[in-house]
């Protein structure tokens, strides 16, 4: 689940110190200072990378960090969050929606596709309050608000990934049931020109948000967030994977409209956070194992390739990472990029996983920078973790190193 607390700070500020680098989102809407690019990513026909590729959540100007590591990242995220009804700027910029337009442009100069997490439902209505989205009034700002960013990416003209609404989906099958048509959603009945016509169901909502996107950014595309909870069962715990990833499919297929992409996530936090916190959520190779069936028969069902997105930074390799506030330990990035587990990324590639971004959710986490502002760290080893950080990443280095190695030699997709 997301941190609705955090992504409202993210925006207010335009500048997470967990999340990326310098740069402002507010004010006039000057460009940003140019940095030196890396080459843009070989793309396929939607304009999506033709190898499996990293990304980070990274924030306006942050990308002079990305090109410092010497590695191709494929992919750069950032939130769009606010009450759409006008307040916690969800306007983003002077003028509205420039600093979108701003942060796409700067992404693709810097060779990476931008990927926008659009998360306003939830600052506009509540988190989980479906009821709300029954509200014409909203639904009219919603609709609206929607427009203002497809609008800009029809401005850019180029592709970019527009990550809807994370877990709102998981809410809505969650809560409601795996049919869409039951979830009452004010679609034609807000009044909104550019959706009429579209039933007052989930089915109708997700059709308006691709026709306003087919009509103004034909190359934009759009992804549904498939959560791990969404059948009330929660596959980070157990579960049939195969069989709640067909009802989440099933859910999805219902839905009738034509996006492009799915997204999931792992655990929104490092492992080692929520076990300081007396929550311990580990993750050992058969969550690996299950989470892979899971996203694999849904992708299989769905015809939909899969980006996991907000993965956690932190590593059990680095003696940087000791469990302290900013330091915390997880096992989700060596997974993938410790030397030796190639194969885990041809295996998940092969199950329809096109990619990964890295981002943390609170200062408290482990970020892939130097976010905490305490230079080069190497307390006492814990846990095994005895590598020597040479850099003053708070992650020691592990995202950096590893990620400029296997850019050596891509895995290409399937």
């Amino acid at each position: 689940m997301r941190i609705l607390s955090w992504v409202l700070l993210l925006l207010v500020t335009a500048l997470a110190p967990n999340c990326g680098g310098g740069g402002s989102a507010g004010g006039g809407g000057a460009p940003w200072p140019s940095q030196t690019p890396n080459p843009p990513p070989a793309g396929g026909a939607t304009g999506l990378p033709t190898t499996f590729r990293f990304g980070l959540g990274n924030g306006p100007g942050g990308v002079s960090w990305m090109n410092g590591t010497g590695a191709a990242w494929g992919y750069r995220y950032q939130y769009l969050s606010g009450n759409v009804g006008g307040s916690n700027w969800s306007q983003w910029n002077s003028p509205p929606g420039e600093f979108a337009k701003l942060y796409m442009q700067e992404s693709r100069d810097n060779g990476t596709l931008p990927v926008f997490s659009y998360y306003c439902m939830a600052p506009s209505a509540g988190e989980a309050n479906l009821h709300a989205m029954t509200k014409p009034g909203l639904m009219w700002n919603y609709f609206n608000n929607f427009k203002l960013l497809l609008l800009k990416a029809g401005e850019f003209g180029d592709t970019v990934i527009i990550h809807h609404e994370p877990d709102l989906w998981g809410y809505l099958q969650q809560q409601k049931g795996d049919n869409p048509a039951s979830v009452p959603v004010a679609v034609t009945s807000s009044g909104f020109p550019d959706v009429a016509g579209q039933p007052d169901t989930a089915i109708g909502f997700a059709r308006a948000l691709v026709a306003i996107r087919n009509s103004l950014a034909p190359k934009a595309l759009i992804a549904f967030h498939a959560s791990n909870w969404a059948t009330n069962t929660d596959i980070t715990f157990g579960g049939d994977a195969a069989a709640l990833g067909t009802r989440v499919a099933t859910f999805f297929n219902a839905l009738g409209a034509g996006y492009e992409l799915l997204f999931n996530d792992f655990i929104d936090r490092d492992s080692g956070y929520y076990a300081a916190i007396g929550q311990p959520r580990p993750w050992d190779d058969a969550t690996f194992d299950r989470s892979r069936l899971y996203l694999a028969t849904i992708s299989a069902a769905t015809g939909k390739k899969i980006l996991v997105w907000q993965v956690p930074c932190g590593n059990t390799l680095y003696r940087t990472c000791n469990n302290s506030s900013g330091h915390y330990q997880s096992n989700h990035a060596e997974y993938f990029l410790k030397a030796g587990h190639r194969q885990k990324i041809v295996d998940w590639a092969a199950s329809g996983i096109i990619g990964m971004m890295f981002g943390s959710t609170l200062a408290q986490t482990t970020s892939y920078m130097d976010s905490r502002g305490d230079g080069i760290t190497n307390p006492a080893a814990i846990n095994g973790n005895t590598a020597t950080a040479m850099v003053w990443d708070d992650d020691g280095g592990f995202l950096r190193t590893s990620a400029a190695q296997y850019d050596a030699d891509p895995v290409t997709l399937p």
